[in-house]
């Protein structure tokens, strides 16, 4: 269901929470609740697909805690507000605009964003190094050299991350084992310009 639950000590870090994950939006809740104090826990959010974000105001609608920080880039929580507008659970985000290239610190945590390519703008990679070592989820990604926003997977990030040492990698994988490339989202208009001739 694209969603990961990190802790350390007291302090969790919830990565994405994909449509799917609706199915045990409690489970999630009381493993936020556990985590102990105000402000203990945060949600990063990679990208704006259902499938990261759909679950989100299921899990907030089963909370009654202080409001939970939520990161994500500026599109991905435009995405998300209406939802959390429809559920009723805006109250209970607190939302944390990030761009790639920023840092933040969470309790034990310091994260790191990254840019990536995706199908969708404004999508990102984040580094969190946690008192074990460090953790690189990528988020959904591409490598599209020509990307509609003109901005491009930061290859050079990701390897200033590898040269630091990554102790756990969490990556993407759709199409993996299927030989060749994927092509440039630049190649949907013109199909689609002649669909709709």
């Amino acid at each position: 269901t694209n969603t990961y639950l990190i802790g350390a000590g007291r302090r969790r870090i919830l990565l994405d929470t994909g449509s799917g994950a609706e199915a045990y939006p409690d489970v999630l809740a009381r493993a936020i609740e556990r985590a102990g104090c105000e402000g203990s826990q945060e949600i990063v959010l990679t990208h704006g697909h259902q499938d990261h974000i759909g679950a989100l105001p299921y899990l907030l609608r089963d909370y009654y805690g202080p409001p939970l920080p939520v990161y994500g880039t500026a599109f991905t929580l435009a995405l998300l507000e209406g939802q959390l507008e429809e559920h009723e659970v805006r109250d209970r985000a607190e939302f944390r605009q990030v761009m790639p290239g920023e840092a933040s610190i969470a309790g034990p945590f310091s994260m790191r964003f990254l840019r990536v390519t995706h199908s969708i703008p404004d999508g990102m990679a984040v580094v969190i190094d946690t008192p074990y070592g460090s953790i690189l989820h990528t988020g959904d990604f591409k490598i599209d050299q020509t990307p509609l926003d003109g901005r491009a997977t930061d290859l050079h990030a990701l390897a200033e991350e590898a040269g630091r040492g990554v102790h756990l990698l969490l990556s993407d994988s759709t199409n993996a084992e299927e030989a060749g490339y994927t092509d440039s989202e630049r190649s949907v208009g013109p199909v689609l310009q002649d669909i709709i001739a």
